[in-house]
């Protein structure tokens, strides 16, 4: 568990090139801070990334959506992942 604070945490995404993670608030707050953000959709719906131009949705391949008790984080690959950051290294 991060014992960081919000106020202590903002510095360092502030200070990253890129998210690469689950949908959580960390991801949105590296979106809005302007910092492109993977987030892997493998248990929420899709809408919850269509606000922001930062975020950058991944769902398993064989999905055409995903949603909540879609159960498929498991699903989304290792390839589909590096597929995405290649955009931004």
């Amino acid at each position: 568990m991060c014992s960081l604070t919000v106020e202590e945490i903002i510095p360092i995404i502030n200070s990253s090139k890129l998210y690469i993670g689950n949908d959580t608030g960390f991801m949105h707050l590296s979106a809005g801070l302007d910092i492109p953000a993977i987030g892997l959709f493998g248990d929420t719906p899709l809408s919850y990334a269509k606000y922001n131009k930062n975020i950058f949705p991944i769902i398993p391949k064989n999905f055409k959506t995903v949603g909540h008790n879609s159960f498929a984080m498991s699903q989304i690959t290792v390839d589909q992942v590096l597929e995405e950051v290649k955009q931004f290294i």
